[in-house]
């Protein structure tokens, strides 16, 4: 851009990426277009799925709550 060449990790870089870096991989349409497939064939979770989930929920949230920083007091 400046008429500089490019440092030779920059070099590096650019050469290494240049095939590998598609625009249309971080767009949402094409997340869903290579996970639909996957998606479509998850059965529905069973009550002890849903029961395990929600264990792992609260005791996250238990964990979470731990760390919270109080900004206003207590009313």
């Amino acid at each position: 851009m400046e008429g500089k060449e490019l440092t030779r990790p920059l070099t590096r870089l650019v050469y290494t990426n240049r095939n590998t870096g598609r625009t249309d991989s971080v767009s949402l349409q094409s997340v869903a277009k290579r996970s639909k497939e996957f998606l479509d064939k998850l059965q529905e979770p069973t009550a002890e799925m849903m029961k395990k989930a929600r264990e792992y929920r609260d005791q996250e949230e238990a964990r979470r709550l731990e760390h919270r920083v109080q900004i206003l007091p207590p009313s």
